[in-house]
């Protein structure tokens, strides 16, 4: 008991030194409060400025000079040799239009080379066969005042239509494929001047002639106005589907014959249908030309300039086979 009292003693007596510190502390210390309200402090406080300088890094600028390099290249051209080729001059056709079996003659493999030829045929129904009877070529003349398509024959061989119908014969006239029956009202048969005859399809069928095969088309006409001098008779040609065996009568194909205009005239042949106006030409080779079937084949001469094949006119009606050399030929109408 006594240890406690004297224990509780020394504690205040220590509390009382603690307590007396901390007031003398308080009166000397002004940032102590001392348990008093928080004093404001009213010093004037200087900022501390910090300068801060910047460090600069000196650009060097470096200008690099632009250096022109003019570089000269020489180009060498080659000599080129040129050589001219002369320009050929394709000469006019002498028509509107270009065109392009005779004994001892030569078969022709393309009748191209003469525009309009065509050939009349005969069927023969007892024997399933057809017989040239005669010849006809495709162009244009001026009938009755009208510039028409028309195929140009002999004389003869119009009367040979008419007299092999009225024994109730089919006659047929063939241009290049097509195959057309002479009959009404498809075809009229016509006289012409100095023994020739037009075989003129009616306007109504005409398209008839307009597909004829690859190469076949209107003939292209001597005109002497237009043609005089630009045409050499020295260089024609026959060209007909009648007989080429004198024997035998036989027909083989379309052949030609190479014919030179003969000035003084056929001497060896009668005038007959028209021939009294014909002119004539006589074979090239001396041979003997015409047979049967061979009435209304073209002539034609050629033109040197171009080398067109110039329709001249139809071979006229002569009798006999294998007799001459000459031919009278029936002009083209003008």
């Amino acid at each position: 008991m006594e240890l406690f009292t004297f224990l509780k003693v020394k504690y205040s007596l220590y509390l009382q030194k603690i307590t007396d510190q901390l007031l003398f502390q308080c009166r000397c210390s002004p940032s102590i409060s001392c348990g008093a309200q928080p004093k404001v402090d009213t010093s004037t406080t200087t900022p501390t400025t910090t300068t801060t300088t910047p460090t600069t890094t000196p650009t060097t600028s470096t200008t690099t000079p632009t250096t022109t390099t003019t570089t000269t290249t020489t180009t060498t051209t080659p000599t080129t040799t040129t050589t001219t080729t002369p320009t050929t001059t394709v000469p006019p056709s002498l028509c509107q239009t270009p065109s392009f079996r005779i004994l001892n003659g030569a078969a022709v493999n393309d009748d191209c080379f003469f525009a309009g030829i065509s050939n009349i045929t005969i069927l023969v129904t007892s024997t399933n066969t057809r017989r040239v009877s005669c010849n006809a070529v495709l162009t244009t003349t001026t009938i009755d005042g009208v510039l028409k398509k028309t195929f140009l024959t002999a004389t003869i061989c119009k009367n040979v239509i008419i007299s092999s119908q009225a024994s109730n014969l089919s006659v047929e006239i063939s241009i290049g494929n097509q195959n057309y029956p002479i009959i009404n009202p498809i075809f009229n048969l016509t006289d012409g001047p100095n023994g020739v005859a037009y075989i003129t399809i009616n306007d109504r069928y005409i398209n008839l002639l307009s597909s004829l095969g690859t190469c076949q088309t209107t003939a292209c006409a001597y005109n002497n106005v237009t043609m005089s001098g630009k045409v050499d008779f020295n260089d024609c040609k026959i060209v007909s589907w009648g007989a080429s065996d004198a024997a035998t009568y036989s027909q083989k194909g379309l052949f030609e014959t190479a014919l030179e205009y003969s000035p003084l005239g056929c001497t060896a042949i009668p005038n007959l249908y028209g021939a009294n106006t014909t002119m004539c030409f006589k074979t090239t080779s001396g041979k003997n030309l015409i047979c049967s079937g061979d009435s209304g084949a073209p002539v034609y001469c050629k033109a040197p300039s171009n080398g067109e094949w110039i329709l001249m006119g139809v071979a006229a009606l002569q009798t006999g086979c294998n007799a001459t050399p000459e031919v009278k030929v029936i002009p083209y109408p003008r």
